[in-house]
Formats: structure tokens, C-alpha cells, sequence
């Protein structure tokens, strides 16, 4: 259900951003392990793995998502480029699920990238972190980066105009990190924002491998949602009239 020359200009086009924000990710991703000492206890670890993870670890890729998500679909189909797919016998389906085949392969793709670093400062320095602790936060942290590549996705399907696709999938993350963190002031008194963003589904210092209710709700929730995002941007493209 992919069409392979439209996955390989979808790579041709995004490939140049992805790497450059992919690389200022793990750089100082790297400089983060760097500050963890071998002696270092695990809470400790999860502590400066988690850190990175829940700010730069979601800021540096939004950058990506949500630059590319507004290219995906609303561009092309400001631009016409969409016209010219529909044009050939390419089904809106194809077309559409091509692309977000891309953009999910993507962003999975940062988050192995980084994994894989992280296993390799964890065995080389013998750092005090469990692989399959390593393993559950980069999963939760994968979900939660396709949730917001999703409503970017959804958007750029809703929109004809590429500048309202770009508002909302740019701004409904932005607004999620701003409700987390307010939330986590304490002279605020208002934790209670922190359950209007999708954040509060990813706590990396909370989850306790023994203790599945501290991971994989948060796990299922969130590829719940991924689903359920890419699966409406298809069926509303699918549906609207373009202005071809």
C-alpha cells in the first residue's frame, strides 16, 4: 500500500533537516551521558537520561515534525504538487499512506539512532542502567514524539493552507510543553494542567520496570493515539475537496 519512487522523494526532500537536527540531538545527547560517571547510582542515570528526554530530547525533534509534517501534505497541496500525484494513477490511499510510512519511519528512526548511542555509553563506561529500563523509556519517548508528529500529520490533512497547518501542528505541541511545564511549579499550585498534556504520559523518573502500571498504560495510550492521528489525517484527506 506504499509507493516506493514517492517514498524516495519523500526522503530526497526531508533528509537535509533530518540530519542536521539529528545530529545537534545526539551531540548533545552525548555531552548528557558524558556527565555520568561510572560510579553514578541508577536513579541518577534515569535522572540526567530523563532529563534530556522530556526537554531537548522533545524540543529538538518537534523542530523536525513539525516543519516536515507541514511539507508532507498542505504544502504540496498549496503548491499543486498534489495534483499532480492525484493526476497519475495513484490513489489518495497510496499517496497518503507513503507519506506517513516516511514520516513515522522518521522519526522512529531519531529515536533508535539515539537508543543505540545510549546502549553504547551504557556497555562501554559501564554505566548503572538497566537495558530494559533504557528500553522502556525510548519506547514511551518514541510514542510520545509520533503522537505530536501525528497532530501535525492530522493537520496538514485538514488544512488546505499550509500557514493554519503549520499553526496548529506547531502550536498544540507548543501548547503541551507550556501546560507541562507550568504545571510542574509548585508555588503555582495548578499540577492539574499537567493532565491536559500529553506529557504527563511520558515520566521517565516514575517508571519502575516490576511495575508495569508506572509504563505501559502510558505505552498503550500513546500508541493509541499515534494511531488514531495518522489513521484520521488519511480518512479526512480522503474525504475533503481539494482545490486542485
Amino acid at each position: 500500500m506504499f509507493n516506493l519512487h514517492l517514498l524516495k522523494k519523500s526522503i530526497s526532500s526531508n533528509w537535509i533537516l533530518w540530519s542536521v537536527t539529528l545530529g545537534a540531538s545526539l551531540l548533545i545527547f552525548i555531552l548528557f551521558l558524558k556527565t555520568i560517571g561510572s560510579s553514578a547510582e541508577s536513579n541518577s542515570v534515569v535522572n540526567v537520561l530523563g532529563g534530556f528526554l522530556t526537554s531537548l530530547g522533545i524540543n529538538l525533534p518537534l523542530v523536525y515534525i513539525v516543519v516536515t509534517g507541514n511539507k508532507l501534505v498542505a504544502v504540496e497541496v498549496e503548491k499543486g504538487d498534489m495534483a499532480y500525484y492525484l493526476s497519475t494513477p495513484l490513489s489518495r490511499t497510496k499517496i497518503l499512506t507513503t507519506k506517513m510510512i516516511f514520516f513515522s519511519g522518521s522519526v522512529i528512526c531519531w529515536t533508535l539512532t539515539h537508543f543505540v548511542i545510549g546502549c553504547i555509553f551504557i556497555g562501554i563506561f559501564n554505566i548503572s542502567m538497566p537495558i530494559h529500563l533504557w528500553t522502556v523509556m525510548t519506547i514511551n519517548w518514541t510514542l510520545l514524539l509520533l503522537s505530536f508528529a501525528g497532530i501535525s500529520w492530522l493537520a496538514s490533512c485538514y488544512f488546505n493552507k499550509a500557514t493554519f497547518s503549520l499553526i496548529f501542528g506547531a502550536g498544540i505541541p507548543s501548547a503541551f510543553i507550556v501546560l507541562s511545564l507550568l504545571a510542574s511549579i509548585p508555588q503555582l499550585n495548578i499540577e492539574y494542567l499537567n493532565y491536559l498534556s500529553l506529557l504527563t504520559l511520558f515520566k521517565p523518573e516514575k517508571i519502575n520496570i516490576s511495575s508495569v502500571n508506572t509504563w505501559l498504560p502510558q505505552i498503550a495510550a500513546l500508541l493509541a493515539i499515534s494511531v488514531f492521528l495518522y489513521g484520521a489525517g488519511i480518512y479526512i484527506f480522503k474525504k475533503r475537496d481539494l482545490p486542485l
